[in-house]
């Protein structure tokens, strides 16, 4: 990518992505220790109790993440520029577009887990190869005309053609071994998404108008944070609530 926007371009890229990649490593911080579970309740074909791991991986999505992003992009730029010095240039387009990739690739993960974990090789090698042509033809298509906005474009473009993959293959896996794919809470996490993406757009289309953006998408966060909680079968509400609490008490009795 450098020949195509120069150093100061990747330099700005990279800082950018920084904060993506926090994110990402907070997120496999939460869901690896769920990986297990999920793998051990596919294997006994446990419906219910796959769900409450999917559950437990999207309420993160649906109720921490997706309004996260929304928050941070409010705020992040003067904090950015601190951080920068002011040298690079912050760029609100790319910072959408890379926080949208994170949270994209958080909802897939349950589908991920499902065609990793059961060394499902060729659509892993289809869906790598395919990931891999979208980011380079995206980078050489999109960046010379948009700039470093082209990268993030290529690069959520590819995380959203290999999401759609991995949920295809683990929902035709599912139901080739008795199983279903929990359409249902699938779509209220989705929709998280498409609040945070919308909301994003307009605040850098309308940067006065900002925090009344905010106000509003985490109000639209709150009603499909409630509308996700109702669609959970019980065992997933379980299931969540007993990590939550796991979660709380270990934070508690950390030494100071």
């Amino acid at each position: 990518m450098a020949p195509l926007v120069g150093v100061g371009g990747l330099a700005a890229f990279s800082t950018m992505r920084t904060g993506s990649n926090i994110a990402l490593q907070g997120l496999n911080t939460i869901t690896n220790p769920l990986i297990p579970d999920l793998m051990r309740f596919l294997q006994q074909r446990d419906q219910a109790r796959c769900e409450s791991v999917f559950g437990a991986v999207w309420i993160i999505v649906v109720a921490l993440m997706a309004p996260a992003v929304v928050v941070l992009q409010a705020v992040i730029e003067p904090l950015y520029v601190v951080w920068t010095r002011g040298h690079i240039a912050f760029n609100p387009w790319l910072f959408a577009l890379l926080s949208l990739s994170v949270l994209v690739f958080a909802v897939v993960q349950p589908a991920t887990t499902i065609v990793v974990g059961n060394n499902l090789l060729k659509p892993q090698l289809l869906l790598s190869t395919l990931a891999a042509l979208s980011v380079v033809g995206g980078i050489y298509l999109f960046v010379p005309r948009i700039g470093i906005v082209g990268a993030g474009v290529a690069l959520l473009g590819a995380e959203m053609i290999t999401s759609a993959g991995y949920k295809t293959v683990a929902q035709r896996w599912m139901h080739q071994h008795g199983m279903k794919w929990p359409n249902s809470s699938f779509l209220v996490a989705v929709t998280s998404i498409s609040i945070a993406a919308v909301a994003m757009v307009l605040m850098i289309v309308f940067p006065l108008a900002k925090w009344p953006i905010v106000a509003i998408s985490l109000l639209l966060f709150s009603v499909n944070t409630w509308r996700y909680w109702q669609v959970l079968p019980a065992i997933a509400v379980q299931h969540i609530l007993r990590l939550a609490s796991k979660f709380l008490w270990r934070r508690a009795t950390l030494p100071v």
